[in-house]
């Protein structure tokens, strides 16, 4: 299936230097100043970040000391190995 969507992928992009993008002249990106919404803005970006990056970390730390999956609770604490 792999082998076939990539050949699909490859035939639908031999020819990409027929396509351009068009943009303004005037199209400059600049930064906007959020003002009053710049902490709620940054804790939204940090919140984002916790729940995609560091919690399934923490995770994968939590499964791999334990003998056998365990949901993180007090009792599946005292299971806690560096034994393999």
């Amino acid at each position: 299936m792999a082998l076939l969507l990539m050949w699909a992928y490859q035939r639908l992009t031999a020819h990409q230097e027929r396509f351009t993008t068009i943009t303004g002249k005037g199209y400059r990106p600049r930064q906007i100043e959020l003002g009053g919404w710049t902490a709620p803005a940054t804790a939204l970006c940090v919140l984002y970040v916790a729940l995609a990056v560091v919690l399934p970390f923490l995770m994968l730390i939590w499964t791999s000391l334990q003998p056998f999956y365990a949901v993180p609770s007090a009792d599946s604490l005292a299971r806690v190995t560096l034994d393999g």
